[in-house]
């Protein structure tokens, strides 16, 4: 019999297309919300593959049935949300890493360009009726870039990066990549990869390893003008001292597409320090991921990862308690 993969978010028309098509091919595809309510233990205990976004929420008390064997895949790329305590001992459980990593790329990129070519400050300088023909703007050919995160989103940003004439130093947790990089190591060489980086693009997960991890130490290595663009989580930077830096240092800039405290997360939006007073700010409302095409994008990451679960290989995205839990 076809291995059940159970899938506990309720689709939309457009989902239901798109798991019937790429799930067709690996098992049997079966949605929580069609089954009833007597039925929903048993899928629970037989599924093979449970797919989901938000289990805690959409499994509710059936979370408790879920067993080693199993793989639990969720379709966002972070684990951070995850109810850690309530997860059965030995389930598998494996993000969606890197499969918003192109639109999230292409936002990180655009803020930077927003920041360095001043696009907001002379378009409102037009309006008023002010030409700063000679007010300079920043090149970045030829300029140092740093990612911090090598997946999926860091990869297609370095791509973006290269494209631009920049030199990308990276880091990973291995210090290797097979992507054509000047420099990549991990987070032992963490002052070599900041030292007078003129970009800085973030894409790390938030784990117990990378909290704070960028903290007044690390954005006095950055040069002094340059650009920290975070598409990652907010937590993953020292919120307090990025806002002190952006206020003593004028010239440095920072887009923040993703926060501390956000209404999917936490139900609310909230900073502790006014960030969005600052000038060399540039706010995003998290929204990278959300193009046209972000529901296949998904979906087909997960579903290949599905796929190799299946198959006995590798998988991308592994929850590790040790590190994710936070």
């Amino acid at each position: 019999m076809a291995p059940l993969i159970l899938i506990t978010s309720k689709p939309t028309p457009e989902d239901r297309e798109i798991m019937g098509e790429l799930g067709a091919p690996l098992g049997q595809v079966r949605f929580l919300a069609d089954l009833p309510e007597e039925q929903r233990p048993a899928a629970a205990d037989k599924a093979a593959v449970i797919l989901t976004f938000n289990p805690l929420k959409e499994l509710g008390q059936l979370l408790a049935r879920l067993h080693p064997g199993q793989l639990l895949q969720v379709t966002a790329a972070g684990l951070d949300h995850l109810p850690f305590a309530s997860l059965p001992q030995g389930l598998t459980v494996a993000g969606n890493s890197g499969a918003y990593g192109l639109p999230m790329a292409e936002h990180a990129l655009a803020m930077v360009l927003c920041l360095a070519k001043r696009l907001r400050e002379e378009d409102a300088a037009m309006r008023r009726g002010e030409f700063n023909q000679m007010t300079p703007n920043l090149l970045l050919s030829g300029k140092k870039a740093a990612v911090l995160g090598f997946g999926g989103a860091g990869k297609a940003a370095a791509r973006l990066l290269r494209a631009l004439g920049m030199r990308v130093f990276a880091m990973n947790t291995s210090g290797k990549t097979d992507e054509p990089v000047e420099y990549v190591g991990t987070t032992a060489d963490l002052q070599t990869i900041l030292d007078q980086a003129q970009v800085l693009i973030v894409t790390l997960p938030y784990t117990k390893l990378t909290k704070d991890l960028i903290g007044a130490r690390e954005l006095s290595w950055l040069a002094k003008d340059a650009i920290l663009a975070n598409v990652a989580r907010g937590e993953v930077i020292d919120q307090k001292a990025l806002y002190e830096h952006l206020l003593a240092h004028p010239q440095f800039k920072a887009g923040l597409e993703s926060w501390w405290v956000e209404p999917l997360r936490h139900g609310r939006f909230a900073l502790e320090y006014p960030l969005l007073t600052l000038p060399n700010l540039l706010a995003c409302p998290h929204n990278s991921f959300n193009v046209p095409e972000w529901r296949r994008l998904g979906l087909t990451a997960a579903f290949a990862n599905i796929q190799r679960f299946f198959a006995g290989e590798p998988l991308t995205g592994l929850m590790r308690p040790e590190t994710h839990e936070v």
